[in-house]
């Protein structure tokens, strides 16, 4: 896990609302309590996908101010295009149905036009809401949401 997390943060770092050099600095503790948290349910839900014991691709959903929240979305690049993107997000929307939510939302950053496309084509919609992006260099996150039904 912690090897994925830092590939996605080193490949796209403007997608992740974490420093590279803020999770370098993790211990493996650190890591294993993210690990943890995807699967020990309650308010949180993470996908991985491996390829053998590799892990190549990863999502988590999550519940924060009374929706359900798509995040942490990464498929590592020797599998982007083969479908991955699509059977990470599925289970996720199941996972937020089940929880008793409608729609599944995200964030996506303004200048990140591949990942925003990538998220068009499985359904999502932008709903017109921006939020500030945190970390440098800013700009504003999109707001997207899917039904879950669509999921």
């Amino acid at each position: 896990m912690r090897d994925l997390r830092l590939e996605a943060l080193a490949d796209t770092p403007i997608a992740y609302l974490e420093a590279l050099e803020s999770a370098q600095s993790l211990t493996d503790d650190d890591w294993r309590a993210r690990s943890l948290r995807g699967a020990a349910g309650g308010d949180s839900f993470q996908d991985l996908a491996l390829h053998g014991e590799r892990p190549v691709g990863t999502s988590v959903a999550f519940v924060a101010a009374g929706r359900a929240w798509l995040a942490g979305v990464y498929v590592t690049s020797s599998w982007r295009g083969r479908d991955l993107l699509a059977r990470l997000v599925g289970p996720c929307g199941a996972w937020a149905a089940q929880e008793g939510f409608d729609e599944l939302r995200l964030e996506v950053h303004e200048s990140n036009v591949p990942a925003r496309r990538a998220y068009a084509r499985l359904g999502f919609v932008e709903t017109g809401e921006t939020t500030p992006y945190p970390l440098a260099p800013g700009g504003l996150e999109v707001v997207m949401r899917r039904a879950v039904q669509d999921a």
